[in-house]
């Protein structure tokens, strides 16, 4: 119930193209999907500070998400639910079916936190909420209502081969419909770090789709940089965005005659 409430007044980007979120359809979720790929060094690189902090890289991933939206919304709660689908009994493994859980995560953030304080209790968070994680949603009465989750997989293998009939290497993924406002897709490589930005259309633009990506790779650069900077001081433009946007907004030169 309390996320009920709390989703009631979760506000949109300001360049939302409606003001009230229109009912969808289970037929009809059309999305945008930006992707980015991070170079094998910023993969170690993110690794190297979690693990300084004290975190797995999918803490930090979450904790970074959460701070991307607390420093672009302003807003202080956050629920970000986790898309779950991990078979940790040994009977599940020679079982074919659905194995996906939501779990939602409720974070409180302050504007003047730290980061690495922030990282600490998302994941004191998640643990909590994955120690309850073998009840199915199928048997909850009362549902929580979300607008954001998190998809994070890691993936072993970069290639995979055929015998002698070739091999098929992973670059990247098709999204798949869904209800949310936002879906952060995050996929680890063993060399670099797939990521992607899901959003609605009937709320985003394609092109709001990617500038919201940049905002959230520029946030997680900043981060792995600063893991002690506090969320009101948290980029979310790069220093080329920023001289690209000051130029766009001086306009051409034109000699007077």
């Amino acid at each position: 119930m309390f996320y009920r409430i709390y989703w009631s007044q979760l506000p949109r980007f300001p360049f939302a193209k409606v003001k009230n979120r229109p009912p969808i359809k289970e037929s009809d979720y059309r999305i945008n999907s930006s992707d980015f790929r991070l170079s094998h060094q910023m993969t170690e690189l993110i690794k190297k500070v979690a693990l300084k902090i004290g975190l797995t890289p999918f803490h930090f991933y979450f904790a970074s998400f959460a701070t991307f939206l607390a420093r672009c919304l302003g807003v202080c709660d956050i629920a970000i639910v986790i898309v779950n689908a991990n078979r940790t009994d040994a009977e599940d493994m020679e079982t074919i079916g659905y194995f996906v859980n939501m779990l939602p995560v409720y974070i409180s953030l302050g504007a003047s936190e730290k980061f690495e304080m922030i990282a600490k209790r998302s994941r004191d968070a998640i643990a909590t909420v994955f120690s309850h994680s073998h009840t199915p949603n199928d048997i909850i009465n009362q549902q929580s209502l979300f607008q954001v989750a998190i998809n994070y997989r890691k993936v072993s293998v970069n290639k995979t081969s055929f015998a002698n009939d070739g091999e098929i290497e992973w670059e990247g993924g098709v999204a798949a419909g869904n209800p949310y406002d936002l879906l952060l897709n995050v996929t680890t490589m063993p060399d670099w770090t797939y990521i992607s930005l899901i959003t609605q259309q009937s709320l985003y633009t394609i092109a709001n789709n990617a500038l919201l990506l940049n905002w959230y790779t520029s946030t997680l650069e900043a981060i792995v940089q600063n893991p002690g900077i506090q969320i009101s001081k948290c980029s979310v433009s790069n220093e080329s965005a920023i001289t690209k946007a000051k130029e766009l907004g001086q306009g051409s030169r034109i000699e007077a005659p």
